[in-house]
């Protein structure tokens, strides 16, 4: 008999979306699931849309709880679900049908701690490809995070977020999502390639992420929840400090200096004082940042900003202006 997957659907006021993403999930090809449809407290129909589904299909399990955000619905799905395997899918996202037992079949024949594929974008009227089918391949987990913090680009695999993967089970024994913090899963996902021994890449797009949701993080207005990014990505250099991983560690310190200083420019455009919170970060971090891999231009800025903030200010406003 085939291994039961878990996958886990978190859910707030996604009526808009949530039919075809159930349904997305319930047509798999790979029919051996349960599906934990976690209701975090919605005030719109979401929670009726789960029980028509429930009726209609046995494998679903519904979990109706007051809201306390996606970190908290995650772990209760992680809490009750009884799968060899573990999935996550935003629940205003949908999948292809063939995505799990392509995810499956690579987990299971390489021997891998977890598997992703692409993905591809949904804008409400066009789903774009980012990744036609290539050729699929395996990571070590050191190489994968080292991969992840050389990453310029959106479409890097593997990703910061959980959704497009399968986990084994084991990986999650000892682990939960960090309740009551946003982008907890950069934390997470370092720990998930630093840990793995093998990643499996299935090189074709097969999660397609909605980007026209305006209600998501990621549309969000820009404030308190792209602050906690500070947080995230400093956490990240502890954890890799603690393991002596000079070489991450420099990434990763690489990838926070980039951050805070597009944190300090967007709290200038949008006339928010916590930019003088992101220049001291720079200032302490003066020596640091000079001795640093940072990349030359993004260095200048940074010492820049250190010396002269309105001059900084003032010319990064004439580059963005020259580029439109």
């Amino acid at each position: 008999m085939q291994d039961l997957l878990s996958i886990i659907i978190t859910i707030y006021n996604a009526e808009k979306y949530l039919e075809k993403c159930i349904t997305s999930v319930l047509n798999q090809t790979y029919k051996n699931i349960e599906v934990i449809l976690v209701n975090d407290g919605s005030s719109d129909n979401s929670l009726n849309i789960c029980r028509d589904f429930q009726k209609k299909d046995k494998r679903i399990q519904i979990i109706n709880k007051p809201n306390e955000g996606v970190s908290a619905a995650r772990n209760a799905g992680l809490d009750v679900c009884t799968g060899m395997y573990i999935g996550f899918v935003d629940s205003d996202d949908w999948i292809e049908p063939s995505m799990y037992e392509e995810l499956y079949r690579m987990v299971v024949t390489e021997e891998c701690d977890f598997a992703e594929c692409a993905v591809n974008l949904d804008d409400g009227d066009k789903v774009f490809k980012r990744i036609e089918r290539g050729k699929n391949y395996i990571l070590s987990g050191k190489s994968a995070l080292k991969r992840q913090l050389e990453s310029k680009t959106y479409e890097c695999i593997p990703r910061i977020a959980v959704w497009s993967r399968l986990f084994k089970r084991s990986f999650w024994d000892n682990k939960r999502f960090p309740v009551g913090e946003v982008h907890e899963e950069y934390m997470l996902t370092c720990q998930a390639l630093y840990e793995s021994k093998k990643i499996g890449i299935v090189n074709v797009g097969l999660y397609n992420h909605v980007v026209n949701n305006q209600d998501s993080i990621t549309h969000s207005k820009f404030g308190e929840k792209n602050f906690a990014l500070e947080k995230q990505y400093l956490n990240r250099i502890k954890y890799l400090e603690k393991k002596s991983e000079n070489e991450l560690v420099e990434l990763a310190k690489v990838n926070y200096y980039v951050m805070v200083l597009s944190l300090y420019y967007s709290c200038y455009q949008n006339q928010m004082i916590e930019k003088e919170k992101f220049r001291n970060i720079i200032l302490k971090n003066k020596s640091d940042i000079i001795k640093s891999k940072t990349p030359t231009k993004v260095k200048a800025k940074l010492i820049l900003i250190m010396y002269f903030p309105n001059i900084f200010c003032i010319l990064q406003d004439m580059v963005n202006f020259i580029h439109g």
